[in-house]
C-alpha cells in the first residue's frame, strides 16, 4: 500500500469510526446522562463538547498522517551498528542506537531527537488506535443491554483504563509495523528513513 493510500484510508476510517461512536452514543443515550466521558459525566458538557473533542482528535492525528504521506523520509547514512529493527528505531528516534529495553525506557521518558521522524511515526501508528478506541467506545454501550453481562463485567473491571487498554497496544503494534517497513526500505537503500 502506498503512503497516499494509507493516509487517505486512515483519515476516512477515523472519521467513520468517530461518527459511528457518536451515532451509537446518541442512539443509546441522547441526553448523555450515562456518558462515560469525564467532561460530560463530571462537568456537564454536552454534545457540542463531544463533537468538538472528536473533531480536534481526528484533525490532530490527520495532520500527522498527512505529514507521513507528504514528507519523504530523511536520507541520512545508516550507521553500521544499526543491525536490527530495534537499533534502527532507536537511531531514528534518538539519532544513536540504544539497547532494546534502554530504548523503550528512553522512548517513554525522553523527547525524540528527530521530531520530523517522530511525527511521521505518529501519522502511521495513531490512526488504527483512534479507530479501535472509537469502536471500543461504541461497543461499550452493549454493557447497558440485557444479555451482555460478560461484556459489562469486563468493561467494569478495566473501565478507568478502558481506552488505554485498547489504544496503547494498537499504537505500539502500529509503531512496530512502521519501523519494520522503514527498516526494510533503509536496508534496500542503506539510508535512515
Amino acid at each position: 500500500m502506498t503512503r497516499a493510500a494509507y493516509a487517505i484510508a486512515s483519515i476516512v476510517a477515523m472519521i467513520a469510526a468517530r461518527a459511528f461512536d457518536l451515532a451509537v452514543t446518541y442512539y443509546f443515550c441522547p441526553d448523555l446522562s450515562r456518558e462515560a466521558n469525564p467532561l460530560v459525566a463530571r462537568h456537564g458538557h454536552g454534545w457540542t463538547t463531544l463533537f468538538v473533542m472528536s473533531t480536534i482528535l481526528v484533525s490532530a492525528v490527520a495532520v500527522c498522517t498527512i505529514y507521513y504521506w507528504l514528507c519523504a523520509p530523511a536520507r541520512v547514512p545508516l550507521p553500521p551498528e544499526a543491525r536490527s529493527v530495534w537499533d534502527f528505531a532507536s537511531f531514528c528516534y534518538f539519532r544513536k542506537p540504544h539497547r532494546r529495553w534502554r530504548f523503550v525506557l528512553f522512548m517513554l521518558t525522553r523527547p525524540p531527537k528527530d521530531w520530523r521522524h517522530f511525527t511521521r511515526m505518529l501519522g502511521f501508528a495513531l490512526p488504527p488506535a483512534v479507530v479501535f478506541v472509537s469502536l471500543a467506545a461504541a461497543s461499550s454501550w452493549l454493557t447497558t443491554q440485557p444479555g451482555f453481562g460478560w461484556y459489562a463485567a469486563f468493561y467494569g473491571a478495566v473501565f478507568p483504563l478502558y481506552p488505554y487498554v485498547v489504544a496503547v497496544p494498537v499504537a505500539v503494534i502500529g509503531a512496530a509495523f512502521f519501523y519494520r517497513s522503514e527498516y526494510r526500505m533503509a536496508l534496500e537503500q542503506r539510508v535512515v528513513l
